[in-house]
């Protein structure tokens, strides 16, 4: 097989065309490392492989099969339902060099417990970068280190050659992605906030124009100090949890790493990125380099770090990372075991006659990942239209067996053109064909795609296959939203897999509104639920109480499954915090606390035990978390209904060979009527972490501002009936942080606005009929940018969420009223689609409950 060959100091190109390679001349590989490398200026005369006088693909190709050994490296993986496994890497030639070559010039073997997977049976996938959406961000640097004239300025423009080259490497870095690539940019300068310059768009003419302007419009020729922590932390932020297993996240940014102006901490911005999903890419560079950050921050997300000591070698950094982003693949298969045996997944990638092998990271237990194989999932994905142009493509999640056609309709008055994503565009479907019709009464175009022969089953597309399939392109579109902004605007037409094997297609941007999910229904006094990460994957797992002893963790998977353990009980339970990774909780009748979860790593099992908080304060509530003396370390926060005080309990060393460590009780007020609720956080903005709190029977919410853990009571409301829960959000979206209520006493919901200096608005009330409202959870759930909320009302056994219509005016949304007791409610997205889903329990059912949201149609 001949092969195009493009050898460069960062990268090798490889693609398969055809005829065949010469036989191989064995050859150093001292030397070859210093052809790529650059020394040599002439490829050295033993490279001509066939005494030809040229040097040609492949010579070096034959070369490159006995010098380079293979690796795969920076691994992570997904395992979600329907069976399925996907490990995203990069693949590496010798010298740690990614090796850019199609999919199809590797041989890919998928092992289960070291069981070959036979390819006859279920479909082992390998794709390139371009079949995940890439989505990435751009941090530039316009702070002083980078804006001085010192580092030059060749063209007398007043712009340095540094943020010139910095400019130049990210046109570079734009013009190399594939053409769906999202791309984004942020900009820092000076103590002003770091600034969106972009948003996510697919426009590389429009994401220049806007680098063109930096200078001018944001940094206004006036650079400064550097925030580049916030600002990489700002970009992180885009991020969110919807879509994350069809995105490859990345940021780039350049930096010194010196910083000693951002809020925010290398470790924090890693802890996010991880969280999210996101690689960062760093170049250092700078006369006061410190890499140490840097390097730490990089390889915390399995990003790359970068050193440039000039202009030179900065340009050369940009092009490191895209070579790296270009070597990275997906690889999937579709298990076929139904059973709860656990078997640790693997792969092996051959080339050339090098070889990889990659153990995966722990048991996968098949059961866990049960899902409908027959049911397929595509949805739509563009940005917003830049000058009225627009390109959405229509993309694969994940497909059944035997789909040979697909049909669906579209009913918009838009006029759009079509087009097969090509194979090199990470296209699944490149060689079908599409008839197109359009019904001018309904408005409605027919979209009928076909494999080359439908009557043939080799022609179908491999199961389990995941891409971009069709893009439309518009020239005129106002906003992505004037294309289909509802549910009833694109249907598939399922009808033609009757008989052929029932599968379906089912458009993944579709809301179907809150789907009622039992994750346990004999869960005895369910009480209090909350969310967290509790374990290594970065999904969000469940954690529910029961005062009646019952405690459980729900470990997610990300697209609706849960594995249920059981960890112990603990009689009265009314609150439950995330202390790290482990659990503390308060309850009325007993002492805190904690539990601490320890991991086998042979077996990957985790267990659980009981350790005491305090033993000083016989019975707590509205327990909370937080570092309250700045020593780095967790202390515990919780009010006593026994002694009306609230404490926080200061984390100490403790004597061995007691395995858990000491807390000291420490008064933070007394005569606080029953406390129930607590909220560790930082409402001043000033580093310390403040409490917030709810006293039941004294009819008051105080918040106590922490100096140096000396703290003083700033009154909310003395006048509040009988508050039960608080949460502390930014209600009005004016840049503080206000207060939302359940007043128990009154039946009613009610907020407090932040007017400033430790003052607060008079009550506003939202609801002043859901007798028994017990718990309140703030959130945008219907993810139109304002603050709504879910609450539970005990007394009429009912669910709901409120719906804020952008002018802080609510509308009760009742999820269920038949919901015995119902006790807890929060907000989290738990399946990783668009839309942030409700958890609840019910006390008299004995149950909790995810309520999945999916939310109209959203882009």
């Amino acid at each position: 097989m001949r092969r195009t060959l493009l050898i460069l100091p960062w990268a090798i190109w490889l693609s398969a065309v055809d005829a065949a390679p010469a036989p191989a001349q064995l050859a150093s590989a001292e030397a070859l490392g210093e052809y790529l490398t650059g020394v040599a200026e002439v490829p050295p005369a033993w490279a001509d492989d066939n005494e030809d006088g040229v040097i040609d693909a492949a010579d070096i190709v034959s070369l490159l099969s006995h010098i380079f050994s293979l690796s795969v490296s920076d691994v992570s993986w997904d395992f979600s339902p329907p069976y399925l496994l996907d490990f995203h890497f990069t693949m590496r030639q010798g010298g740690g060099v990614p090796a850019v070559l199609a999919p199809e010039l590797f041989d890919i073997q998928a092992y289960e417990q070291g069981n070959p997977i036979s390819p006859t049976e279920t479909a082992v996938l390998l794709a390139g970068s371009a079949s995940k959406v890439l989505r990435s961000f751009l941090v530039l640097d316009y702070s002083l280190s980078m804006a001085s004239l010192a580092n030059g300025d060749s063209d007398g423009d007043g712009l340095s050659d540094a943020v010139e080259t910095m400019q130049d490497g990210c046109r570079v870095f734009i013009a190399a992605l594939n053409e769906d690539a999202q791309t984004g940019i942020f900009e820092f300068h000076s103590d002003d906030d770091p600034q969106m310059v972009s948003n996510f768009t697919t426009s590389a003419q429009a994401l220049n124009d806007r680098i063109d302007r930096i200078w001018f419009d944001q940094v206004q020729q006036s650079p400064g100090n550097s925030h580049c922590w916030d600002a990489v932390y700002a970009a992180v932020e885009q991020f969110g949890a919807a879509n994350r297993r069809d995105e490859r996240r990345f940021i780039v940014f350049l930096s010194d790493g010196v910083d000693e102006s951002s809020i925010h901490t290398p470790e924090e911005i890693s802890d996010e990125a991880v969280a999210r999903g996101v690689k960062i890419y760093c170049i250092g560079f700078g006369a006061e380099l410190d890499p140490t950050e840097l390097q730490r921050l990089t390889a915390a997300t399995n990003g790359e770090y970068y050193e440039a000591d000039n202009l030179t070698e900065m340009t050369d950094a940009f092009y490191r990372i895209i070579a790296d982003l270009a070597g990275q693949y997906t690889l999937r298969w579709a298990t076929l075991r139904r059973d709860t045996t656990p078997f640790l997944p693997g792969f092996q990638v051959r080339h050339e006659g090098s070889e990889a092998i990659y153990l995966g990271p722990g048991p996968y237990v098949p059961a866990n990942y049960a899902g409908n194989t027959f049911a397929g999932a595509l949805r739509l994905v563009g940005t917003e239209p830049v000058s009225g142009e627009a390109k959405i493509y229509l993309r694969a999640e994940y497909i059944p067996r035997n789909v040979r056609r697909i049909v669906f309709r579209i009913r918009t008055p838009r006029h759009l053109q079509h087009e097969l994503v090509t194979r090199g565009s990470g296209g699944i479907i490149p060689d079908w064909t599409v008839t197109a019709s359009y019904n001018w009464a309904s408005q409605e175009y027919t979209f009928d795609l076909r494999s080359p022969n439908p009557s043939d089953l080799a022609t179908s597309i491999p199961y389990g296959s995941f891409g971009p399939m069709l893009a439309f392109r518009f020239r005129h579109l106002p906003t992505l939203a004037s294309f289909i902004s509802g549910p009833e605007q694109f249907h598939f037409d399922n009808t033609i897999y009757a008989g052929l094997g029932n599968q379906s297609m089912e458009l993944t941007n579709i809301w179907r509104g809150f789907d009622r999910n039992g994750l346990a229904g004999n869960f005895a006094g369910a009480e209090e639920v909350i969310t967290g990460l509790i374990n290594e994957d970065a999904i969000p797992d469940v954690i529910a109480g029961g005062s009646n002893g019952a405690l459980s963790v729900f470990y997610a998977n990300g697209r609706g499954g849960f594995t249920r353990q059981n960890i112990g009980g603990f009689a009265g339970l009314d609150q439950i915090a995330l202390y790290g990774r482990d659990i503390v909780i308060s309850s009325p009748l007993q002492y805190l606390a904690w539990w601490h979860q320890k991991l086998d790593p042979q077996t990957q099992l985790r267990t659980w035990e009981q350790w005491p908080v305090s033993n000083q304060i016989a019975g707590t509530s509205g327990v909370a978390v937080g570092d309250i003396d700045l020593d780095g370390d967790l202390d515990i926060v919780a009010g006593s209904p026994t002694d009306n005080h609230i404490h926080w309990f200061e984390r100490v060393p403790s004597a061995p060979p007691q395995p858990y460590p000491d807390f000291i009780p420490i008064s933070i007020v007394s005569g606080f009527n029953n406390p129930v609720s607590c909220r560790t956080i930082d409402f001043e903005g000033d580093g310390d972490i403040d409490i917030v709190a709810a006293a039941h029977g004294g009819n008051r919410v105080s918040l106590f501002t922490n100096q140096s853990e000396a703290f003083t009571q700033r009154p909310v409301s003395t006048t509040v009936q009988g508050p039960r829960c608080i949460q502390v959000v930014d209600m009005d979206r004016d840049g503080d942080l206000d207060i939302l209520c359940a007043a128990e006493g009154s039946n009613s919901i009610v907020w407090w606005a932040n007017m400033g200096n430790y003052t607060f608005s008079s009550t506003r009330t939202i609801d002043t009929s859901f007798p028994g409202v017990c718990s309140v959870f703030a959130a945008d759930i219907d993810t139109d940018g304002d603050i709504d909320f879910a609450a539970a009302a005990r007394a009429i056994n009912t669910v709901a969420w409120y719906e804020n219509d952008g002018y802080m005016r609510f509308t009760r949304r009742v999820l269920s009223n038949d919901y015995l007791e119902a006790s807890g409610v929060c907000v989290e997205f738990l399946d990783e689609d668009e839309y942030p889903d409700i958890l609840s329990t019910a006390f008299g059912n004995n149950e909790v409950t995810w309520w999945r949201n999916g939310r109209a149609f959203r882009w």
